[in-house]
This record gives structure tokens, C-alpha cells and sequence, in this order.
């Protein structure tokens, strides 16, 4: 008999008794976004278009997007705009200090995923470019970069299968779902005392988490004792070689932590 697992009422972090910092439906969600995000790709260079001419417009096109949102209220960007602002979001820290300096990214402090989701996900993705003023804020991130970046991850996730029609409905795949939350609750238990390193799994969730911007930051600096960043760079976190050694340190931790393995063979 399979059994279907469920999502406590409260995780232990740090010693302190925390409601789920993210739910399963807002996991699903965002494996929708992702496979939005690489169908806009796919279709991109489909049209023959160059994928770095065409993120480096986005760019332009979210900086133009974040002022006029500044100055007439919010609506639904477009979903290269959008890409882009879900990549900024994952770096937490540049985000908020960036916000800083730069008013009208104040009222982007949150991923409105929801209603992108919901608003683009019925509708043809579209390759056309809308001209734009090279009128880029003075981010302190490369957006571009980090855009190309991100791509890697998401072809991943598309790789495991997760962004098929259908794929979390089945009782296995749901609660693998179930067991990331979990995991990513215990991740963010480690971090306290060890630098972390994710697996699949656990960076999906904690980049959900992310999206929640202020709230992400509040959660671990309560739990964690510090506001956790994210940084997918890895030549600037050191190269592959110190990336694999810090995971390797995280997979011990993670034993003598918690008594079970920390990866599995499709990581």
C-alpha cells in the first residue's frame, strides 16, 4: 500500500518551532513558472534569435517594466520581464540593497508568482522583441549573467522530469515534494552551524522561498540567525573544485546530523 505523505504542522529550526516556510502548492507553482521560462527559450532560438542578444533586452525591457510599475501601479510583466525579475529575486541580499538605492524596485519585494502563473501559462509565448530606451537601472548584479545562469538550473529541472504535465500528480512524485520541503527545512537547520551546499531538491524549494523577498529574509534571519544568501556564481564562490568540497561537507554534516544519506544517484 503506498501511502501519502503529509506536511507537518511545525518544523524545528534552530530550536525553534516553525509553520512550513513553503507550501506544495507554491513548489508546483513554480515548477509551472520554470517551464514556462524554458519554453520561452526553446522558442526564442526556434526563431532563430540569439538567447544572450535576447536576455540582455529583457533586461532593459524589466528596468523599463520596474519604473513604469513605479509610477502607474503594477501589471503583469511580460514573460521574458518576468524571468528576469525571478532571477534577480534569487539573489536576496543584492536585491534588498539594490532596493535600497533604487526606488522602484521597492514594489517588486515579492514575486507576484501567482498571478504570472495564472495570466501567462494559457496564453502563445511570444518571441517579439519590444524596442526599448537603454535606460537599465544601476543594478549591482550582472542580470544577464545571472539570467544564463539560472538557465542551467531550470534545464535541469526540466532534465528530471518535474515540469511534464501531470508529473507531481502521481502519489511518488507528490511526496518527493513532500520529502524537499522537509529536506529544505533541515537544510536551512544545518546552515546554522555548516555553509550548505543544496541538492536539486532543496534549491528548488529554497528558491521558492526566496520569491517571498522581505518575508525570505525575515524567516531566516529569525531562523537561521542571519539573512541566508544565494549566490549560483560559482567561478565568485570559487570554482567547481571548492564547490564540490563544501558539498561533500554539507553531505557529512548532513549524516552525522541527521543519520541518512544527504543525495541520491540522479543529483
Amino acid at each position: 500500500m503506498t501511502v501519502t505523505f503529509q506536511l507537518p504542522i511545525t518544523f524545528a529550526v534552530g530550536g525553534v518551532a516553525t509553520q512550513p516556510l513553503v507550501n506544495i502548492d507554491q513548489v508546483r507553482v513554480h515548477v509551472v513558472l520554470l517551464a514556462l521560462f524554458f519554453q520561452l527559450r526553446k522558442a526564442v532560438e526556434a526563431d532563430g534569435q540569439d538567447w544572450a542578444f535576447f536576455v540582455n533586452g529583457a533586461v532593459d525591457r524589466f528596468s523599463e517594466w520596474a519604473q513604469k510599475v513605479e509610477r502607474e501601479g503594477y501589471t503583469t510583466p511580460t514573460l521574458d520581464v518576468a524571468m528576469v525579475w525571478h532571477t534577480y529575486m534569487l539573489n536576496p541580499l543584492t536585491f534588498a540593497s539594490d532596493a535600497e538605492r533604487i526606488d522602484c524596485l521597492k514594489p517588486l519585494d515579492a514575486f507576484a508568482m501567482d498571478d504570472i502563473v495564472e495570466a501567462l501559462s494559457t496564453t502563445t509565448i511570444t518571441t517579439e522583441v519590444v524596442a526599448v530606451a537603454e535606460t537599465s537601472l544601476p543594478f549591482s548584479i550582472d542580470l544577464a549573467a545571472a539570467v544564463q545562469r539560472q538557465g542551467g538550473f531550470i534545464e535541469r529541472v526540466v532534465r528530471f522530469g518535474w515540469t511534464a504535465d501531470g508529473f507531481f500528480d502521481a502519489i511518488e512524485p507528490a511526496n518527493g515534494l513532500v520529502s524537499a520541503i522537509a529536506r529544505y527545512h533541515a537544510f536551512l537547520d544545518l546552515v546554522r552551524t555548516v555553509p550548505g551546499i543544496p541538492t536539486m531538491d532543496v534549491d528548488l524549494v529554497w528558491h521558492t522561498h526566496q520569491l517571498m523577498g522581505e518575508t525570505y529574509r525575515r524567516d531566516t534571519a529569525r531562523l537561521v540567525g542571519r539573512v541566508l544568501n544565494h549566490n549560483d556564481d560559482v567561478e565568485r564562490m570559487g570554482g567547481r573544485e571548492v564547490m564540490k568540497q563544501r558539498f561533500d561537507t554539507t553531505t557529512a554534516a548532513w549524516k552525522a546530523r541527521f543519520g541518512i544519506a544527504y543525495s541520491n544517484s540522479n543529483e
